[in-house]
């Protein structure tokens, strides 16, 4: 049996399996049903069943997509767990204006425990920086575009603002 923190971090990982894989039902593995899955921008989803269909429908066009999660901390108390992790997204479809996107932030994940297995029953994605063409990610033409905005974020900002759950936990040890 594997201790907490490794087995947080194996269903954090397993969230990046699942999408480059699009192995959509290994998803039942990693969000509980009821997760709360925010990546900002609108994109946001309140069960595990409607983000499986709109990856599925989303990532059908990619060639290929590749996500590393990185720098994982991890906090255990009973049955509950946060975790802070950093991601870099790679994303490629044939696309007019070039067939890359590049994007890195973090995510900041609650977990429960049922049993012997945890599931993510809160995720927020926050993007610090990205490159490339964002027709690739459906987003409209920057650089022909003016109206079009990227918001970016800063870990440091929002950890000022208090916003990451898992630096909140850690400060109520």
């Amino acid at each position: 049996m594997i201790d907490d923190r490794t087995a947080v971090i194996d269903v954090v990982n397993r969230y990046a399996l699942a999408v480059d894989t699009r192995q959509w039902d290994l998803l039942d593995q990693v969000f509980d049903t009821e997760a709360d899955i925010d990546f900002g921008r609108g994109a946001r989803w309140s069960n595990r069943a409607d983000l499986k269909k709109a990856f599925a429908a989303v990532h059908a066009d990619y060639e290929a997509t590749l996500h590393v999660t990185t720098n994982h901390v991890v906090s255990v108390q009973g049955d509950t767990a946060h975790c802070l992790s950093y991601v870099h997204g790679l994303f490629v479809k044939k696309t007019q204006g070039g067939n890359e996107f590049e994007s890195a932030g973090w995510y900041d994940d609650r977990l429960s425990r049922r049993g012997a297995a945890w599931w993510i029953t809160q995720r927020t994605c926050t993007m610090v920086w990205s490159k490339g063409n964002p027709k690739v990610m459906g987003a409209p033409d920057v650089a022909t575009d003016p109206t079009a905005v990227i918001v970016l974020g800063s870990l440091h900002s929002a950890a000022a603002a208090g916003n990451i759950e898992y630096l909140r936990q850690l400060s109520a040890i």
